[in-house]
């Protein structure tokens, strides 16, 4: 895995130790809250930027380099180049170190202050001048030491030297057979995963930086409604905390789960879904894709191309029809000059597409629906008639017959890889689950297999990395920068990492029925 994360895991082993010792317990107080907002966003309490100056006399303010840019939310620091951010977490400020054959005492609180504002280390010599000196009044440095200070040494609960426990959420409406699937390759996983551990544990010593602790799988099934599962998630991480959510597996609802684990600051890796939430700037969760959301946005951008307004007519079922319908709207009317119509599937009184679209003199027509529902409107759309665009999340893989057709014409729009691309890659799978007698997935359940190798081996690397440093903030730094993942994936064409990235695929194929035209790939 090569990212600067490795190197740095592999210098802040050294500097807290794999073993540090546990800190306080993090519990913000009123002022510490107040203070990670300067540590997070570099702001004031009113809002206003942070001023500071680098290198001297360069102005810059703390929405430019907050303490999180080089820091990292968890504390850990960062490498960049030669230099290097230290840690932040207690087992480093609160115990003596060398630096460079200089001796550095424990930070006191009046020695961070003058860190902050100064750029002096505790031993009194000169930080390095690319550390900003933050213009800040008595209370604010107050309140940034006292959220520093809560980030302690206590590592994040469900994990420690011997075990690390892990969950997989289900929700009420996941399809039975790509249940089995999921857990198949998941159990298959962690057996192997936990077998090779006890093997390297033999041959290691305890201080080995790897992590050769056992991994458990906790597998939480939620029932009933969805406002009835927070309840249930905060009994499960009550009977047992987790580090982290590992795939999992859901339709439309995924929401009380995104806010529970922002909630708990749990890290949710890459559960299998038609589309999830809107993460925003939220930290914790992430996605392969945006699903019918980002469909709809490359659907919004192909229509901005055309030298004409368009007038788009969306049909639509369930709430993730909905919501792809609300995200093209939102897109189209923002470039200023095409308009949509959208409606339901249950409201329409004819099922022609080209009835409707006469009806509504539309242009384009969006249909987000699902093989039964698209299997209401029988009829062909013609090419040059007008734009017809599909779904491929909706359809799960499925072509309605009346597309076979020589003159039929309609663009899928795809934000998976292209099917030769996911057949030749899809052995690399197959093969290993074989080696596991993990029985072959159908076919309709080789994309929720290989997003849940994928998540789960991706976690493997993470947790390698951390050398046994375990806070659950740190392991999403390590996986925001990292690289080289991109090709284990057979579902998707381009993966990409980075801060603040919540969403793995950026870009959509838009397929044209009957080689109209080649494949075009729209990132939005």
């Amino acid at each position: 895995m090569r990212h600067t994360a490795a190197l740095l895991a592999s210098v802040l082993a050294c500097a807290l130790g794999a073993t540090a010792a546990r800190g306080t317990s993090r519990d913000l107080s009123a002022r510490a809250a107040d203070g990670e907002r300067l540590y997070l966003e570099g702001r004031l309490a009113d809002g206003r930027p942070v001023e500071a100056v680098v290198l001297g006399d360069v102005p810059v303010t703390g929405t430019q380099l907050s303490c999180v840019t080089c820091h990292g939310r968890s504390g850990m620091g960062s490498v960049e180049g030669v230099r290097l951010a230290p840690p932040l977490r207690a087992p480093y400020l609160e115990s003596p170190r060398r630096l460079k054959s200089r001796p550095r005492p424990p930070y006191t609180d009046a020695a961070l202050v003058r860190a902050i504002r100064d750029g002096v280390d505790a031993a009194g010599n000169r930080l390095d001048p690319l550390m900003p000196r933050y213009r800040l009044g008595p209370a604010e440095l107050r309140a940034l030491v006292a959220y520093i200070r809560s980030l302690g040494g206590d590592f994040s609960p469900g994990a420690d030297l011997d075990q690390m426990h892990l969950a997989t959420i289900l929700t009420p409406d996941a399809d039975p057979a790509e249940r089995a699937a999921m857990l198949d390759v998941l159990d298959a996983f962690i057996q192997a995963r936990n077998r090779a551990a006890a093997a390297a544990r033999v041959r290691h010593p305890p201080d080995w930086p790897e992590y050769y602790g056992e991994w458990v799988l906790h597998v939480w099934e939620l029932q009933g409604p969805a406002a009835a599962w927070q309840e249930q998630l905060d009994a499960h991480f009550r009977s047992q905390p987790v580090f982290a959510v590992v795939s999992g597996l859901g339709r439309d609802e995924w929401h009380p789960i995104h806010r529970f684990c922002e909630a708990h600051r749990v890290p949710c890796l890459l559960p299998n879904l038609r589309t999830p939430p809107d993460a925003g700037a939220d930290y914790y969760s992430l996605y392969f894709s945006g699903g019918t959301v980002l469909e709809a946005h490359a659907i919004a951008a192909r229509l901005r191309d055309a030298t004409a307004p368009q007038r788009v007519l969306q049909i639509f079922q369930d709430d993730t029809g909905a919501r792809a319908a609300r995200a093209l709207a939102d897109a189209v009317s923002a470039g200023g000059r095409d308009e949509t119509r959208d409606i339901e599937l249950a409201d329409l009184h004819a099922y022609s597409i080209a009835t409707l679209a006469r009806e509504h003199d539309a242009s384009a027509v969006v249909l987000w629906l699902d093989p039964d529902g698209l299997a209401l409107l029988h009829d062909a759309p013609v090419a040059g008639e007008f734009a017809v665009f599909l779904s491929s999340t909706m359809l799960e893989g499925e072509v309605p017959a009346w597309l076979a057709g020589e003159s039929a014409a309609a663009t899928l729009a795809h934000p998976y890889a292209l099917p030769a691309e996911t057949r030749s890659r899809f052995p690399r799978v197959s093969a290993w689950l074989a080696t596991r007698r993990v029985p072959p997935a159908a076919a309709a359940q080789r994309r929720i297999v290989d997003q849940t190798f994928f998540a789960v081996t991706m976690l493997g690397e993470g947790v390698m990395h951390l050398n046994k440093n375990f806070y659950r903030d740190y392991l999403l730094e390590v996986l925001d920068h990292s690289s080289g993942f991109e090709t284990w994936s057979a579902s998707y064409s381009r993966l990409s990492f980075g801060p603040g990235q919540r969403y793995l695929a950026k870009g959509c194929h838009l397929l044209p029925s009957h080689g109209v035209g080649p494949p075009a790939w729209v990132v939005p």
